[in-house]
């Protein structure tokens, strides 16, 4: 292979190395903030030019509310926000190399690179191999540009510190049999206190211990969500079938919503 090519090209070729680095880091940023801090908007397309919803990371926590009672409370965080940036850009690159004019075409100079005349390690059969330039490279973290800052300080106002919704129940403890149906009702409630209609609770419990719950004549089946009403209630019935050896055994049935608000509803079968 020819080790001879354009004076022009030999001074522009490291240059142009520098500048596909500082290409790629911050081709790389931006897909560790894609990446990191939103999900896919179309999973089908992940290149497509849309960041799609802000991840968030959350926790719940318990306190004591102003009412002086226990107080479960949700925090939302933007999952982005709590990862340090690797926002880098190449500072200064120094190249030292040593470079003969062969010869000139059409106005070109034609140069080869040679060993630097302190290179002790110079091997004369295999020239293309020598070290012939020295690069001291500086990587930096860059400032961050107005567009990230801009996001950092949305995803600082969209962090959240909120009281949970409550799911209450009038009678924690309900007894039952095949017999007689237990009637009660739940109701769900904002931080306020004050009553959430249209909202969806879900019942889980285990089928298989004989647990008939119904809300409007209609079964309310395990892992399915009932609607409340105006008032933020759910009333419901719950039956349990005719197995005198379950006499005595109490059974739950989880009420959630949102998958974060919960509450059990114990099942005593007389």
């Amino acid at each position: 292979m020819s080790q001879i090519a354009s004076l022009d090209g030999i001074f522009a070729t490291p240059i142009h190395a520098i500048i596909d680095a500082d290409y790629t880091a911050a081709k790389r940023a931006a897909e560790y903030i894609r990446d990191f801090g939103f999900t896919t908007c179309n999973p089908e397309n992940p290149t497509e030019n849309k960041l799609g919803t802000l991840k968030e990371t959350a926790f719940v926590y318990e306190t004591i509310g102003n009412d002086g009672k226990p107080e479960k409370r949700l925090v939302k965080i933007p999952t982005l926000s709590l990862i340090p940036l690797p926002l880098l850009h190449v500072d200064y690159a120094d190249f030292d190399f040593a470079v003969r004019i062969v010869d000139s075409t059409n106005d070109q100079l034609n140069a080869t690179l040679v060993p630097q005349q302190n290179n002790s390690s110079t091997n004369p059969n295999s020239p293309h191999l020598e070290a012939n330039i020295n690069v001291k490279m500086k990587v930096v973290q860059s400032d961050i540009p107005a567009g990230i800052s801009n996001l950092l300080a949305l995803m600082g106002s969209n962090t959240s510190n909120v009281a949970l919704d409550k799911i209450e129940l009038r009678d924690p403890l309900l007894k039952c049999s095949d017999k007689k149906s237990g009637s009660t009702y739940l109701r769900l409630t904002d931080s306020y206190g004050k009553p959430i209609k249209n909202a969806l609770v879900k019942a889980t419990y285990d089928e298989d211990n004989g647990i008939f719950l119904k809300h409007n004549h209609k079964l309310w089946e395990n892992d399915c969500s009932m609607l409340t009403d105006d008032k933020g209630e759910i009333h419901y019935h719950i039956r349990c079938d005719d197995d005198t050896e379950k006499s005595g055994m109490v059974y739950e049935i989880k009420f959630s919503h949102n998958d974060i608000t919960s509450t059990i509803q114990q099942i005593y079968v007389e």
